[in-house]
């Protein structure tokens, strides 16, 4: 036992449990960890202090290395690695064990170096698990023409294996993976992300192997197709696509391995749904994802556990479908391009720029408001201009709001398909939640003020209008 340290031992037994594990910050544990026992007096002051200046000590000893001798002191920047990387260790022993309570024995038998050599050896088996699973990974990735998928198998993964620096940067993670899973904490940094990402991606990649890998390229060829853009070079999850529509043909009890949903099997899904209750979509949804189970014949309570975390997911983003009217957004089918009433935008007939500055000029020197919005109405005809219009400094504050009480249904929902493009695409939209965040154009922030005091029935309606328009 480190003689600074008072025996404790009975009280941390009697009174460790007193700490849960899962009140702890999993991402801070240690620091974590001492805080809540300051507080239930299991530690005391003196105590603290010791560990720090234990802590203090193993920073000047990793220093002296880094540098190689050099030098006892770096720069902050650096000091601030070196420490993150101490604690990262530490973090990985102290939170190996079952209990704060064990955790808290540990540090009264152990002093601070020996608690962080054992971590960094835990860190290196860790490390030599997780390069063993990602050539796992490898060996069984699915051969698809989706760069971000292959970039971070090919890259990014590699380039994490050939940088990470156990002893003196553990907690950087020193890679930039594109590849988006469904379930992916960010927080978690360095091997331990990699570990969690892979076992994850595995677990992905193990369902969609179930299914033809030609289907799989189709399904991906047809999102590009309806949403206009090149599928390959964009960051597309193949288990929500896979898992979304293997779904909704066991609702239609086709062939779970039938990824491909025709117009009339989209319209009899479409009939089915609209007609009954959410607490119905939901049993069907449960009872669609048991038969996929049951018939793909599943054994990994991992991935079964994984696809029932999803299912929430799945459901808001159903029932937020239907109730917009707008289902085709999660069923990948040819009913979007086949749509009679697709209101579709262009950029013609824009005015000339001397045409337009001196609109601007005009609209400038207004005195009033009225006046202002008249101009536009007469002389605006494109919405690239009305846009230009819009960004050119000539409206101030509540004159955004009186133009936008002046235009139409369609010309509020052609702003929000502009501003918001990429939420209306992969999520689930809804005009009264609207954030101002990375927001950077003024009349936007304007836009999203008037269009949240507008009623919950006008704003279905212009959502409406939104999912019919194509640009």
């Amino acid at each position: 036992m480190n003689s600074n340290k008072i025996d404790l031992s009975s009280s941390i037994i009697n009174n460790g449990s007193k700490i849960k594990k899962e009140n702890l910050n999993k991402y801070h544990y240690t620091l974590s960890l001492l805080q809540k026992a300051r507080r239930n007096n299991l530690l005391d002051e003196g105590m603290i202090k010791s560990i720090q200046q234990e802590i203090f000590i193993l920073l000047k000893e990793l220093i002296q290395k880094y540098t190689k001798g050099k030098s006892s002191s770096v720069k902050v920047e650096t000091a601030e690695f070196l420490q993150s990387s101490i604690l990262y260790s530490i973090d990985i022993k102290l939170s190996s064990v079952s209990s704060p309570e064990d955790s808290l024995n540990i540090i009264q038998e152990k002093n601070m170096k020996e608690i962080y050599e054992q971590g960094i050896n835990i860190v290196e088996s860790l490390f030599d698990e997780t390069k063993k699973l990602y050539d796992q990974i490898k060996e069984n990735r699915l051969k698809i023409p989706l760069e971000v998928y292959n970039s971070s198998i090919d890259q990014a993964l590699p380039d994490f294996f050939s940088n990470y620096n156990i002893k003196y940067n553990a907690s950087n993670t020193v890679t930039m993976i594109d590849y988006p899973l469904i379930f992916d904490d960010m927080k978690v940094q360095g091997v331990l992300y990699i570990k969690n990402y892979l076992e994850t991606l595995k677990l992905e990649t193990t369902f969609c192997n179930y299914f033809n890998i030609k289907d799989i390229r189709d399904l991906l060829k047809k999102y590009g197709q309806i949403y206009k853009v090149d599928y390959r070079e964009i960051p597309i999850n193949l288990f929500e696509l896979v898992l979304n529509n293997s779904i909704f043909s066991t609702i239609l009890d086709d062939n779970i391995l039938n990824l491909e949903i025709s117009i009339s099997k989209y319209r009899i899904l479409h009939d089915l749904l609209t007609e009954i209750s959410a607490e119905k979509i939901k049993s069907l949804v449960n009872r669609a994802v048991g038969k996929i189970n049951k018939e793909l014949s599943i054994q990994d309570h991992k991935l079964i556990n994984y696809i029932k975390q999803y299912i929430p997911l799945f459901m808001g983003r159903l029932l937020n479908s239907i109730e917009n009217d707008c289902l085709y957004n999660i069923t990948l089918t040819d009913i979007q391009t086949e749509e009679k009433d697709k209101i579709v935008f262009s950029s013609r007939n824009s005015m000339n720029d001397n045409i337009f500055r001196s609109i601007v000029e005009k609209i400038s020197n207004c005195a009033k408001t009225d006046n202002k919005i008249k101009i536009i109405n007469t002389k605006i005809k494109s919405m690239d201009d009305f846009l230009d219009i819009l960004s050119a400094d000539c409206l101030y504050n509540d004159e955004f709001f009186a133009l936008f009480q002046n235009i139409s249904d369609m010309e509020l929902a052609v702003l929000a398909k502009i501003i918001f493009t990429e939420e209306i695409r992969v999520d689930e939209f809804d005009l009264s939640s609207l954030e101002s965040k990375n927001i950077e154009e003024e009349w936007q922030l304007y836009y999203i003020k008037f269009i949240k005091k507008l009623n919950k029935n006008h704003q279905k309606q212009i959502i409406k209008l939104i999912n019919k328009i194509e640009f």
